[in-house]
C-alpha cells in the first residue's frame, strides 16, 4: 500500500473475476486521488493507480497477468 493512501471502504464495489479453478468477488476499495485496493477474501491482491483519462499508469499486484487484465478491464468499465 502507497503511504498515507486513504480508501474509502463506503465507495467500495465488486468484480467478478475468474481465478484458475473458480470464479469469485473481489472488492475495490478507491481513494480519491485515483489509487484502488484490490481485496480477495481478506487479502490484499494488489494497488493500482489510475489517471483522470481512466487508464491504469501503475499495477502493484501478486496476480498473473490475465487476472490483472480483468481487474483493469472491471474498474475502467465501472467508472465509464
Amino acid at each position: 500500500m502507497q503511504p498515507g493512501t486513504a480508501y474509502i471502504p463506503q465507495q467500495q464495489f465488486h468484480l467478478l473475476i475468474h481465478f484458475k479453478d473458480d470464479e469469485r468477488s473481489v472488492a475495490v476499495l478507491p481513494s480519491q486521488v485515483g489509487q484502488f485496493l484490490v481485496v480477495d477474501q481478506g487479502r490484499v491482491l494488489g494497488e493500482l493507480a489510475y489517471d483522470s483519462h481512466l487508464n491504469c499508469v501503475s499495477a502493484h499486484c501478486e496476480v498473473e497477468p490475465r487476472i490483472l487484465t480483468q481487474i483493469k478491464k472491471g474498474i475502467r468499465k465501472h467508472y465509464s
